[in-house]
């Protein structure tokens, strides 16, 4: 096929990778599979990505896992903060 398309056994391949296509319910299911497993779960969108890009391939994959974690209601609950660690804490001098 070329151009990193294989096809083997009836199932449509780029690098190795699944091709899903535009099957929205298909790739939702897919998110959710791997977004929420008990392992590594609601570990944001990169290491989600990561994580689909391993099995599957579609067009606009990272931004369409960007949006959907963006979207999703646990995570936006469950946001943790992204500040700076405050450091040691300083004594306060005795008072009189």
């Amino acid at each position: 096929m070329g151009n990193g398309y294989t096809l083997s056994r009836g199932m449509l391949r780029f690098q190795g990778r699944i091709v899903i296509g535009n099957k929205a319910d298909l790739k939702k299911k897919i998110f959710q599979a791997l977004h929420e497993s008990p392992m590594e779960g609601h570990s944001g969108e990169q290491n989600t990505y990561l994580r689909v890009r391993r099995i599957f391939y579609w067009s606009r994959m990272k931004s369409e896992i960007k949006e959907l974690v963006q979207a999703y209601d646990i995570c936006k609950r469950c946001k943790s903060e992204t500040v700076a660690y405050s450091g040691l804490l300083q004594p306060l001098p005795i008072p009189e």
